[in-house]
């Protein structure tokens, strides 16, 4: 899939890059796959207080036609949370100009109490960020998405 859509945005003449991640979860294997293409990393909460960010990176979508991308496996452990976000998330900036950040968001992740159900780490996350923002506007689309196992 990557691999075609590279060709396409590499030949359509537009000169547009593509940032992107895939992360694809094989439950029945217990394997991750994953491709990140210029995105922000996915990270893995392997645990209370255990968090692996998958930072394999490969060249951005639609630079090089004869670039070829290959997922990066991991075995997964029993129990898991994965957290995949746009920059929109850790560089969304305050009135004061300071950035929502990549090391505030691992921080809350690492907190004991962090590995909790995916639709409670996202309201957590979602809760600071908003936060963070306060009175100002975000300058770039936000997306979060939060799954996991056990």
């Amino acid at each position: 899939m990557f691999n075609a859509i590279n060709r396409l945005a590499s030949s359509s003449g537009a000169r547009q890059v593509l940032p992107c991640v895939y992360v694809g979860i094989d439950l029945s294997s217990g394997r991750l796959a994953y491709i990140n293409a210029g995105g922000m990393p996915p990270l893995l909460m392997a645990g209370p207080r255990r968090l692996v960010t998958l930072d394999q990176t490969s060249l951005v979508l639609g630079v090089d036609r004869e670039y070829v991308y290959e997922p990066t496996q991991i075995d997964l452990p029993t129990a898991f949370r994965v957290v995949c976000h746009t920059d929109g998330l850790t560089e969304a900036a305050n009135a004061a100009g300071q950035p929502f950040g990549t090391e505030r968001l691992h921080d809350m992740l690492l907190e004991p109490e962090a590995f909790a159900s995916a639709p409670e780490i996202l309201t957590v996350i979602g809760t600071a960020w908003a936060t963070h923002l306060a009175a100002a506007q975000a300058a770039d689309d936000t997306t979060i998405l939060v799954v996991g196992c056990g």
